[in-house]
Formats: C-alpha cells, structure tokens, sequence
C-alpha cells in the first residue's frame, strides 16, 4: 500500500509494532506524527491468527487471537484520536 500512496505523489509510512501492547502502539504512533509532522490516515490492518483449524488450538492460543485481533484496532484509534482530530 505504501508504495501505491508515494507512486500517486502521497507520503505513507509503515511502522511494525505489537498490537498487544498499547505503549508499542503509542510509540510507533509517535514516530510516524514525529517523523511526517502529522499523521493524516491511520490504517489498522493488524490481528493475528492460527494456522489450523480452531478445534485444534488450545485455550491459550485462542485467547491470545481473540484479544490482539480485538483490541489492536481499538487501542490504535484510541490513541491516535486526538492527533487525527488535531490534523
């Protein structure tokens, strides 16, 4: 994606960071807004899953899917709100 932005003469950036964990969010957030000056879009495509069937999995593995697929997108929009409504 990012390269299809700057092809079009955009400016994008991607960040890796752990979903999980909301001070990761807010660093890679932070460094997007510090290094662009602003962050205009945020795309939340993270998550994570199980590469087999989930009767398969254990207990544990399903949770941990449930709970980063669920709350990335929560706590990337959360964080983010007020520099996008700033913007």
């Amino acid at each position: 994606m990012r390269e299809r932005i700057e092809d079009e003469g955009g400016h994008a950036a991607v960040v890796r960071c752990d979903v999980s964990q909301p001070s990761d969010v807010r660093s890679a957030i932070e460094q997007v807004a510090v290094t662009r000056g602003t962050l205009d879009v945020l795309v939340n495509s993270a998550g994570i899953g199980m590469i087999r069937a989930v009767a398969d999995a254990s207990e544990e593995e399903f949770d941990l899917t449930l709970a980063t697929t669920a709350s990335g997108t929560p706590w990337a929009s959360g964080i983010d709100s007020p520099r996008c409504r700033r913007s």
